[in-house]
């Protein structure tokens, strides 16, 4: 196996770069991610086959974690990682579906992400609502700022324009101060939200810690943990009720679902969240395959949904 650049087979401008095994299978890199992922990773593939790819996977993270761009390093493994279950169904004659060990459930539930409280409030709204009546189930708000009280006014129109029936999450772009954070959710737990998730800074600890005892509010984390052993502290502490597991950060689905175990065996549930396009299909297998998954966090521009569901181009079985 090895990775090269080919014409680009959607007739874009410029080389496609794909993962390329002996028996004729390819299975095509994220465009964004492809430049880092050949400077990286190109040496550990060859002569190297994809239903190697825990030992493949492993490889490519401890050159990920030594790289200067850490996080993109990390992103283009997991735009790779991708590629390399596919080409493992390809080569086996079998769907991820099977690859992942089979399925806990036949769907999987999208919370759909990229709505901003930062712009404009009626265009929040128009599209909230848009995005409600196109038939999503949930959606994330990510908030901006100290302010707490004018939060939880945005929450309540965003609630007042999608109607009951459709979960709410929010998310704070970076973090609340922490002498903020009692206030804050003390107004947002008032909001019905599904959960609350923030990046928890290090010395945020304590206080969450006693937050989560004293909040009816759910409260997740996990973005910017800092690594896993980082995220597991916080668990043991139950300072979260959901641990938030972005596949770009953690290297792609197989990190991702290393973690999601770790958190089973804790009592914790997860919600996948992915940035790439062209991961979103192999996160939904990975959101039916654990069973301690819970909503998919995917991009609202980019995901395909029936009935509220993702509707996944490849076919589970």
């Amino acid at each position: 196996m090895h990775i090269t650049a080919c014409d680009a087979r959607d007739g874009s401008q410029g080389p496609e770069v794909v993962l390329c095994t002996g028996g004729g299978q390819t299975a095509s890199v994220a465009a964004a991610e492809s430049p880092l992922a050949v400077e990286l990773y190109s040496d550990l593939l060859v002569g190297a086959v994809p239903t190697e790819r825990g030992v493949l996977w492993e490889r490519m993270r401890r050159e990920a974690e030594q790289a200067e761009e850490r996080a993109a390093a990390l992103a283009a493994l997991c735009a790779v990682d991708v590629a390399l279950w596919r080409l493992a169904a390809a080569t086996t004659g079998l769907g991820l579906r099977e690859l992942l060990g089979g399925c806990w459930r036949e769907q999987a539930d999208v919370c759909l992400t990229g709505l901003s409280a930062g712009g404009p409030r009626s265009a929040l709204l128009d599209r909230a609502a848009g995005l409600a009546a196109a038939g999503a189930r949930a959606l994330e708000i990510t908030l901006e700022g100290d302010a707490g009280r004018e939060h939880a006014g945005v929450l309540k129109a965003v609630r007042e324009a999608v109607g009951p029936a459709v979960r709410l999450v929010a998310r704070h772009a970076s973090a609340y101060a922490t002498p903020e954070l009692p206030a804050a959710a003390e107004t947002l737990e008032k909001r019905d939200l599904y959960w609350f998730s923030q990046q928890w800074p290090r010395e945020a600890e304590e206080a969450a810690v006693e937050l989560s005892r004293r909040t009816a509010l759910p409260l997740a984390g996990g973005e910017g943990a800092g690594g896993l052993k980082a995220a597991l502290a916080w668990l043991r502490r139950e300072a979260w009720d959901v641990l938030i597991v972005p596949l770009e950060q953690w290297g792609g689905p197989t990190g991702a679902r290393v973690v999601a175990e770790l958190a089973l065996h804790l009592g914790v549930r997860v919600s996948f969240r992915v940035a790439q396009p062209g991961a979103i299909s192999m996160a939904g297998h990975l959101t039916r395959a654990c069973p301690n998954a819970g909503l998919l966090l995917a991009p609202a521009d980019a995901t395909p949904l029936a009935e509220g569901f993702l509707a996944d181009p490849e076919s589970p079985a």
